[in-house]
């Protein structure tokens, strides 16, 4: 297949074909809500189907076929198409890297990941927009994106029904617990490119229970009471802590004989108690269900004096290095108010630099030391990553602390030097006037070590106890920088030089010296002229991507992009003029400032949005002389550095035409702006990258009537007066470096007035009591909205989308509320604590009304 073929199929893969689907669904705003899936919808039958095959085929073919690829979707892409490097694949991404869904309730049991391939020739001109692909384009995506999931009992994946791109996938929940989603781009042998989320599944437990077992609480104290808190289930039971427990709440603290504070998720501050204080509180869980915890409380021994037995001069010092002494033992001694009992304290651990040294054991909680005598002891680790010093910090719940100075060395036993490509010894060759780099490797029992205090020289060995002519050497630390003459003592055949590294050190008070010495050829370069040339080497093939550099001196070559490599490689000419590539090696390689680096075979890597210069060097001989003469010249060029945003966003996602009149019009003003990986990214949208679909509320499409003005990051959109209540029209913003953003504008007839009703513990639906709706702790209430006296829901459904005549509505909760009712994207009010909550019911074009409640 030739590579135009692979462009177009990657165009769709990067982000499908542009199908219209709406972020709204009656007043839903997740993204289950939003493709329209029902638990019908997302059964799944892409693995079924996957069975039903495996079953035709025959054990022996399926045994062939079980290592080839796992998981839903395409088919496997031929070694022999990536080898080639036609597919300039960067990697394939998810638009979410966790996924939180709820097995119990249908309106949280499944969500949508959309998958992105992402390539370095991307064109948004190849994106397509329609309300479904071609058979052709569908038979091209599926052979290339596939899905799996770890762990199918928590749960499953199948493809978006009507998505023949495999680009967009439904995760539904099964069960409680955690899985893994990949989604990736395999071979026969090897997976290529992939990505995964997490994938947490909650379910509503049947009981709460609180269990503090023989555990007391103190006063200075700071507990967190989902640590005692269990959901119970059918058959087993699950901590509140767990990430795929449902949210459980904690009100109504009650005190008696004590002080302290509970907040909502169950941080519970002891300011004053002792074993005659009482306490209860009310445990709410998502679903609803109640209980009452009681606290239990102890008589505090808190620690009045800390004295430390190890080290007893309070100095510690270790060595990773030769010495091999990585770790060792604090002791102290906690004295407490009342010395015939153990302490009620905790201790906490810390160290100052932790990049020197740290304590095993972080945290020391009570009930882990029993013994009246109190002795502590906690493991100092040096970690390895520096040297130097750092203090390691012992501090008792009750304020008490005491310290420990701790000085780490790396005393080495061996020093060698390494080349730019890794050699040692010998090996590695340069060429005059080419500058190199080398790198001294400190280690003991051959384990690498840092600089740290030992001190490094560097030299070029004498020849005939004289300085040699043929190169100098400047080191900084382990680093140096060899820089060869431009003419060589022997330009002929070559030289050789000897790279000196003395390494220094004190070891038990003595000082001890190791060396080294590397053997560097050096070879004469003489080259009459240079042309520069630039080829982008991200990705899987080489290729040019901002053109030839230019030749001149001083030139702008344009624009290098961060996240692409490049390889500046030149045209060389020998001295008679002549192309001779051969000596492209010869040519060094300088940039300047901090925004781009590059090594000695010309690779730049651009680092940060800026401008750098780039300088190629080389030798030029003149030998028309009797005496030959060397001459160092340079071409440079300054590029400019450019961040590209891998994610955009538009100033709103919803927009709404509402009660436009026949002969009118209205104008949608949507903008972009660069997201990731910063705010100051570039991007343009190209004049074809603002893309739009329209359709009536039957499915009619309505595209043509409507009109847009575009530029690099806004577009009006022109709705005109002919296009009736109950359509909607999709925009997509496709950047010119592959980020996409989607906005949807709803047309609907005019909002006057939102008018919300409650239905409370399933009674009929009435207007809310102005002075707050009463639910019952534990029980729950809908809310259903009308416009105008019309119902808000969706009138029709298209696929995946969803048309309006009157406004869709979101449901929000004050801020103080929000820990006293939760509500549902479709208007379902969970109850959570006792207390005053607001909820506002509000359409796009901002119109709103407000539900009080008051939970008893």
């Amino acid at each position: 297949m030739k590579n135009k073929s692979f462009k177009k199929i990657i165009a769709y893969l990067l982000v499908g074909a542009m199908m219209i689907s709406t972020p709204m669904a009656a007043s839903a705003t997740t993204i289950s809500d939003a493709y329209g899936i029902s638990a019908d919808d997302t059964a799944d039958k892409s693995n079924d189907k996957s069975d039903d095959k495996s079953d035709d085929k025959s054990d022996d073919k399926s045994d062939d076929k079980s290592d080839e690829k796992t998981g839903i979707g395409g088919d496997l892409i031929k070694d022999e198409i990536v080898e080639s490097g036609q597919l300039n694949v960067l990697g394939i991404t998810l638009d979410k890297d966790m996924v939180k869904l709820n097995a119990s309730v249908d309106t949280y049991k499944t969500d949508v990941l959309q998958a992105r391939v992402l390539f370095d020739n991307y064109n948004p001109e190849n994106e397509d927009m329609a309300w479904a692909l071609t058979d052709d384009q569908k038979l091209q995506v599926a052979k290339s994106i596939r899905w799996e999931v770890d762990d199918e009992s928590v749960a499953k994946v199948s493809i978006l029904e009507g998505d023949a791109s495999n680009t967009r996938a439904v995760i539904t929940a099964v069960g409680r617990g955690k899985a893994t989603v990949t989604v990736k781009l395999e071979t026969k042998d090897n997976v290529w490119k992939s990505a995964t989320a997490t994938i947490y599944v909650t379910e509503y437990a049947s009981d709460v229970e609180y269990n503090q077992g023989d555990a007391l609480f103190y006063e200075k104290h700071t507990y967190d009471l989902k640590e005692y808190t269990n959901l119970i289930y059918k058959n087993d039971k699950l901590s509140a802590t767990a990430p795929e427990a449902e949210k459980v709440t904690f009100s109504d603290l009650k005190l008696t004989g004590a002080k302290g504070a509970l907040s909502d998720d169950g941080i519970l501050q002891v300011k004053k108690a002792d074993s005659s204080s009482t306490a209860t509180c009310t445990i709410t869980t998502e679903n609803g269900i109640t209980k009452t915890a009681t606290i239990k409380f102890g008589d505090a021994n808190p620690v009045t004096k800390i004295e430390i037995k190890t080290p007893s001069d309070k100095k510690m010092a270790l060595d990773y290095g030769k010495q091999g002494k990585e770790t060792g033992t604090i002791e102290i001694k906690l004295i407490a108010k009342d010395s015939s009992k153990p302490t009620t304290d905790d201790i906490e651990w810390t160290s100052k630099k932790v990049s020197i040294a740290d304590v095993e054991t972080k945290s020391m909680l009570y009930g882990k030391r029993t013994d009246k005598d109190e002795s502590v002891k906690n493991t100092i680790i040096a970690t390895g990553d520096a040297v130097g010093k750092t203090t390691i910090t012992a501090k008792t719940t009750s304020g008490k602390k005491a310290t420990v100075s701790v000085t780490v060395a790396a005393t080495p036993d061996n020093v060698t030097i390494y080349a730019f490509d890794g050699s040692e010894d010998k090996g590695y060759s340069t060429y005059s006037g080419k500058k190199t780099t080398m790198k001294a490797v400190l280690t003991a029992k051959d384990k690498p070590l840092p600089v740290g205090t030992t001190k490094l020289k560097w030299s070029i060995e004498k020849v005939d106890n004289k300085a040699d002519k043929n190169a100098k050497v400047s080191g900084k630390k382990d680093i140096a920088t060899i820089t060869p003459a431009n003419l060589l003592t022997d330009p002929d055949n070559g030289v050789t030089v000897k790279v000196k590294v003395v390494a220094t050190w004190k070891d038990n008070g003595s000082t001890e010296t190791k060396e080294d010495t590397y053997t560097l050829a050096l070879k004469q370069s003489d080259v009459s002229d240079i042309e520069i040339l630039s080829k982008d080497i991200t990705g899987d093939a080489e290729k040019a991507i901002v053109g030839k550099l230019p030749t001149k001196k001083n030139a702008k070559a344009g624009n290098i992009y961060i996240g692409n490599d490049y390889n500046c490689n030149v045209n060389a000419y020998n001295s008679a003029k002549a192309l001779d590539n051969a000596l492209a090696e010869t040519i060094g390689w300088t940039v300047s400032g901090k925004s781009a680096e590059i090594n000695e075979n010309g690779i730049l890597k651009p680092i940060k949005a800026g401008k750098t210069t780039v300088t190629a060097s080389y030798v030029t001989l003149d030998k028309s002389k009797a005496k030959t003469k060397a001459k160092l010249n340079k071409k440079t060029f300054t590029v400019s550095v450019i961040q590209n945003a891998s994610e955009i966003a538009l100033n709103k996602t919803e927009f709404v035409v509402s009660g436009l009149k026949a002969t009118g019009k209205k104008n949608i003003t949507i903008s972009a702006k660069a997201v990731a990986p910063n705010k100051k990214a570039t991007f343009t949208i190209p004049n074809d990258g603002w893309k739009i679909l329209a359709a009536d509320k039957d499915g009619k499409d309505i595209s043509g009537s409507i009109t847009l003005k575009k530029s690099a990051k806004k577009v009006v959109v022109t709705v005109p007066g002919s296009v009736p209540a109950g359509s909607t029209i999709k925009v997509g913003a496709y950047t010119d470096t592959g980020a996409v953003a989607y906005a949807y504008i709803y047309v609907t007839n005019k909002t006057s007035k939102v008018q919300p009703k409650i239905s409370v513990e399933g009674a009929a639906a009435t207007e809310p009591n102005k002075k707050g709706e009463e639910i019952t702790l534990g029980k729950t209430a809908t809310i259903t909205t009308m416009i105008d006296g019309h119902s808000n829901a969706y009138v029709n459904k298209k696929g995946t989308t969803y048309f309006y005549e009157y406004e869709p509505v979101t449901y929000t909760v004050d801020k103080k509320g929000s820990s006293v009712v939760k509500v549902d994207a479709d208007g379902t009010v969970r109850t959570l604590k006792k207390g005053k909550a607001t909820i506002t019911v509000k359409t796009i074009s901002g119109k709103k009304a407000t539900v009080k409640i008051i939970v008893k």
